[in-house]
């Protein structure tokens, strides 16, 4: 079974403004989102906290980051009942970084996670886990993704290569 998700982070003071927005409209807005294909290509709703917690690494195969970003990798290191800690490991101009992030899962919607970040930074994710990163994210998936992104560039960050450049656990 392929399993891909699409997330958007955001900044601190976004996310704040952002929840104040869906408490006022009581919740109608999703600020992440995840699906995964069945057998039969069907999308299903995705526990966003079943997709992350893995030991798999999970890689970001597309994104609307405009940064120069290449390679980007996430590997689990905690996960509790309402957020998750995690290492991204990428190259942004030619030079790797190693991040530690929280990400804030939403009990009540089970499809959000919020990922706090420094910057201005509101992007969308195509993420695959590393053991279907060998071949494209299903039809369904990228139709998915964008579904959700609607006309906003987007740029493949995913290469073979990644594998070697980001070796785990360096």
């Amino acid at each position: 079974m392929r399993r891909a998700s699409v997330i958007r982070t955001v900044n601190r003071s976004g996310m704040q403004r952002e929840v104040l927005v869906a408490i006022l409209v009581l919740g109608a807005t999703d600020f992440t989102f995840a699906m995964l294909t069945n057998s039969l290509a069907r999308l299903v709703p995705l526990n966003v906290k079943q997709f992350v917690n893995t030991s798999e690494r999970i890689w970001t195969y597309k994104t609307t980051n405009r940064g120069f970003v290449r390679c980007e990798v996430v590997e689990l290191e905690r996960i509790y009942e309402l957020s998750i800690v995690f290492k991204r490991s990428l190259y942004i101009s030619g030079r790797r970084q190693d991040v530690r992030l929280r990400g804030v899962f939403d009990k009540l919607h089970k499809r959000r996670m919020t990922i706090m970040e420094r910057g201005d930074v509101v992007r969308y994710d195509l993420r695959v886990r590393n053991s279907s990163v060998h071949t494209r994210p299903c039809k369904s998936c990228r139709n998915y993704y964008y579904n959700v992104i609607k006309y906003e560039p987007s740029y493949k960050i995913y290469s073979p290569g990644c594998q070697r450049a980001l070796k785990q656990g360096k």
